[in-house]
């Protein structure tokens, strides 16, 4: 399987911005999160996994408040 996109990551994960920092990791912040919610890895794939654990720890219901603000 290619290694995915930034574009690909954002698509299937919306809400999340993805870069690729001055460091050579790549990172992603999930818009408007406060507390923010920030992860890292040296890979887009390990990224993807890292976004996937991030959600995991978030409460259903305030995912779901940040993903219909984050669509308007």
């Amino acid at each position: 399987m290619d290694e995915p996109t930034k574009q690909a990551l954002e698509a299937e994960f919306p809400g999340w911005e993805v870069w690729h920092g001055i460091d050579g990791r790549w990172h992603a912040r999930l818009k408007g999160a406060t507390p923010p919610v920030i992860v890292s890895d040296d890979h887009l794939d390990g990224l993807s996994e890292e976004i996937i654990r991030a959600i995991s720890k978030i409460d259903e219901r305030a995912w779901a408040e940040i993903r219909k603000s984050s669509s308007a």
